[in-house]
């Protein structure tokens, strides 16, 4: 059983903010007397708020439940309430809540804000815990440890006067109180979520059972399905031992139907065989005829001085292939010499075009400085505003004339001496490249000349490649009906 111990008081209502103010609770019962405006109903109201944090009504907005601060001429007061209470389990219960009241503007009743609320706790073996407010709610820590419902200690224990008529009130409210009371509420709710668990459970119930059926159902196609096997087993061992017996039984046929199958084979064999070397004679034979009438001259050598002849030919080809390689390679060399010489032509070329096209430049000028002479040189002649300038100063005339003269000589004589150096320039080398052009026309004629002679050795020994092929041929021919013949002759012997 619960029961409070004591209880400090410290800057709410009457009680000054400066000292706390304690009381003692005596057990079993605590009378609390005194005339009006002594803080009867003060303590009360400590009480309920120190235990579950409910500040009595009206005193939330202007901060009425604090010390005024205007009484001491203070902007600010701070209240706390503390509580000593042992709980059910006989552990000793310290609660402490703070208040501040604030006061911005005369003209404005105080603001009030509630401070850090902590908790300790005494358990019987000395050990000492501690609950804030910022890890809990201090409240509802408080109702469990006093064994009763916040509204049994809202509305009956710590029953505010004024408040202390709700019985009285309409029958709706009354209701409400008494299933706060009674936690008719919370068993409504309880008893809706034991309704909606059963459902639950009768919805899982009918899933199960059905599930149930098909399982079942499942496990007795298992069984038949597996009996059946079983069945099948047994059967194929059955079929098995009677296949087994009757391979027995069959092994002797079988074996002499295989030793007559091997005879009959090789009495295939031998008939083919026959028919073969038949045709392979006759094959032989037209052989032989063919090459006897194909043979224009039968040569009169044994079979060595015939190898004899063979080696020497292959030899002498040799030879000439390594002679038309060397032409190869020469005829390589002088073509690339002809493409240097050509290139080089074709430079000399190209320099003889600038050459031309600067003395095209050079008779250009001299055309144009001529027209010029020729436009302005009888101005110092006539009777233009020149001439009358010659008239009135011969001598200033004169030596205009007369530089105008030698400049124009030097000119021409500049111009034909350039001139006469690109001919001479131009003649040496179009010397030089009839020269290369000669030179050029004898690589063609010489790479003619050596292109023809490959030719013709490149025939001629095409021309030995044939007639040492055709020597090998015959050779070849005549081996393999010498090999023909003899097998003929084995097999006809063989057939004898």
């Amino acid at each position: 059983m619960s029961s409070l111990l004591k209880m400090s008081i410290q800057g709410v209502r009457s009680f000054g903010p400066d000292k706390s103010q304690l009381i003692e609770f005596e057990s079993p019962l605590t009378l609390i007397l005194g005339p009006n405006g002594t803080g009867k109903t003060t303590i009360i109201e400590c009480l309920k708020y120190v235990t579950i944090g409910e500040l009595p009504s009206g005193s939330k907005v202007g901060a009425t439940f604090i010390y005024d601060p205007k009484l001491v001429h203070e902007t600010e007061i701070k209240a706390k309430v503390s509580i000593q209470f042992s709980d059910t389990k006989s552990r000793v219960n310290t609660i402490s809540r703070s208040m501040v009241a604030t006061i911005k503007d005369d003209k404005k009743p105080p603001t009030m804000k509630s401070l850090d609320a902590s908790m300790k706790c005494l358990d019987p073996n000395g050990k000492i815990t501690s609950i804030s407010s910022r890890c809990t709610e201090i409240g509802q820590e408080v109702v469990s440890r006093l064994g009763v419902s916040k509204s049994v200690i809202e509305n009956v224990i710590f029953c505010h006067q004024e408040d202390s008529n709700w019985p009285l009130q309409e029958a709706k409210f009354v209701k409400q109180k008494f299933d706060d009371l009674f936690a008719a509420s919370r068993y409504v709710k309880a008893l809706d979520a034991v309704r909606k668990c059963k459902q639950d459970q009768d919805s899982k119930v009918k899933q199960f059972t059905a599930e149930l059926r098909h399982l079942q159902r499942n496990c007795d196609e298992a069984k038949k399905t597996k009996k059946e096997a079983s069945q099948i087993e047994l059967n194929i061992k059955v079929e098995t031992d009677a296949l087994e017996k009757l391979k027995n039984d069959l092994d002797p046929i079988t074996n002499e139907i295989e030793q007559v199958r091997k005879k009959f084979d090789e009495f295939v064999k031998l008939e083919n065989d026959l028919k073969f070397s038949a045709q392979r004679k006759e094959e032989c034979e037209n052989l032989i005829k063919n090459l006897l009438q194909n043979i224009t001259k039968e040569f009169d050598g044994s079979d060595q001085e015939l190898q004899i002849s063979i080696s020497n030919a292959e030899e002498l080809l040799e030879n000439r292939k390594k002679a038309s390689s060397q032409k190869e390679t020469d005829i390589s060399v002088q073509e690339r010499d002809i493409s240097r010489i050509l290139t080089k032509k074709e430079k000399l070329q190209s320099q003889l075009t600038e050459f031309r096209m600067i003395i095209k430049n050079q008779q250009e000028a001299t055309e144009k400085r001529t027209q010029i002479f020729t436009k302005h040189y009888p101005l110092f002649h006539e009777g233009s505003t020149v001439a009358s300038c010659e008239v009135e100063d011969d001598y200033k005339a004169k030596r205009v004339l007369s530089g105008f003269e030698s400049v124009h000589k030097e000119r021409m004589q500049s111009l034909e001496k350039n001139r006469s150096d690109l001919e001479a320039e131009e003649k040496k080398i179009q010397t030089w490249l009839n020269e290369v052009s000669n030179e050029a026309a004898k690589l063609d004629q010489q790479l003619k000349s050596t292109k023809e002679n490959l030719r013709a050795k490149t025939e001629k020994m095409k021309s030995l490649e044939r007639r040492l092929q055709s020597a090998s041929d015959i050779q070849s021919r005549i081996d393999q009906v010498k090999l023909k013949l003899s097998e003929a002759v084995r097999l006809n012997g063989a057939k004898l």
